[in-house]
């Protein structure tokens, strides 16, 4: 063999082995979500978010949506046996389902977002964020809007970490406004509290029929009948959650409390694949992992009513970096 014919073999041989390298590199990420997309806001962020850190790193995402507790775990578990090497679960709904599956697949990495178990393995990370920031952003948002309005808030159902928004968001109402009247938070409940919408109409109509004006919703699909209940009284408005809801119901939305499980995710994969991901990692303001609409446009894209109001804006934005900077501390419902 020539000299010239080794040196291409060898050339041939490093490229192969290069790329080889880089396709065992290349991460398979797979969520499993615990309900179906559909119009779910926030799920469809994860899917996104799972999509775009595959994306970042030459790698391949893949979405498994569950729809109860039997095809949540065997999603789980299809998962890792389909070579996943990053499995993402999205919601509370796996918090008795991963550590089992995480401990079976110890060379596949795990990341919980939105919840913890509290069994956790090596190869399994929490992500958490700090709903209650954005939420009391929000709270004190309506107040200094609605200087003598009364609020309110529905959840999905009474577990602490949706305490984060319907808390966080009548404290902040009290620290805007000290007088301001507040009711008891109420939540949708039922078989399907967060893709029930007619039942969280009710629920949101007898509040306004209470003298109500504004409510914050954090019940996932259930929210659209809280904004249809508002449509149909003249004042009456609410603050969204998970996306911007303003454009559909103009006049009707203050704002949206915008938890980005996108942005998280992509944090997440990110530091693990850098190997800097610490087991249990906290997302707020500062990193942008919570938002409101009204800072992600201006106020014709956003259409949002805490958007037009340019000195309101200004005190909400002024509040948030205090937030950011510690001058303004804010209770965290869950206590952490």
């Amino acid at each position: 063999m020539t000299m010239r014919k080794r040196l291409v073999l060898a050339i041939a041989l490093l490229l192969g082995g290069s790329a080889v390298a880089q396709a065992q590199d290349a991460p398979r990420i797979v969520m499993v979500s615990p309900n179906p997309l559909g119009v779910n806001d926030y799920l469809k962020l994860g899917a996104a978010g799972t999509q775009q850190a595959a994306a970042a790193h030459g790698g391949t995402a893949k979405i498994f949506e569950s729809v109860d507790p039997i095809t949540r775990k065997r999603d789980l578990e299809a998962a890792a046996k389909d070579g996943a090497s990053i499995v993402v679960s999205l919601g509370f709904e796996f918090t008795d389902l991963v550590t089992e599956v995480a401990k079976a697949y110890p060379k596949t990495s795990f990341i919980a977002v939105d919840y913890c178990p509290a069994e956790q393995p090596d190869n399994l990370y929490c992500v958490f964020f700090r709903e209650h920031e954005m939420s009391f952003l929000a709270g004190a948002e309506a107040a200094w809007l609605k200087p003598s309005g009364t609020f309110g808030a529905i959840g999905g159902v009474d577990i602490p970490l949706i305490h984060r928004y319907t808390d966080g968001f009548l404290d902040g109402v009290k620290y805007a406004s000290p007088d301001a009247q507040t009711r008891t938070v109420q939540f949708v409940g039922g078989a399907n509290p967060f893709s029930d919408p007619a039942r969280a109409s009710q629920v949101a109509s007898a509040m306004f029929f209470d003298n109500v004006d504004t409510i914050l919703v954090a019940a996932g699909a259930s929210g659209g009948g809280v904004i249809n209940a508002a449509q149909g009284m003249p004042g009456k408005t609410v603050v969204g959650a998970d996306a911007n809801q303003c454009p559909t119901a103009p006049g009707s939305v203050i704002d949206n409390v915008e938890k980005r499980p996108d942005r998280g995710i992509v944090f997440a994969v990110d530091a693990l694949l850098s190997g800097h991901l610490e087991r249990q990692i906290s997302l707020g303001l500062k990193e942008g992992a919570v938002t409101l609409s009204t800072f992600e446009g201006t106020a014709d894209e956003t259409q949002c009513l805490g958007s037009k109001n340019a000195d309101v804006l200004a005190r909400v934005k002024a509040l948030r970096q205090d937030i950011i900077d510690g001058k303004v501390k804010v209770k965290d419902p869950m206590g952490q």
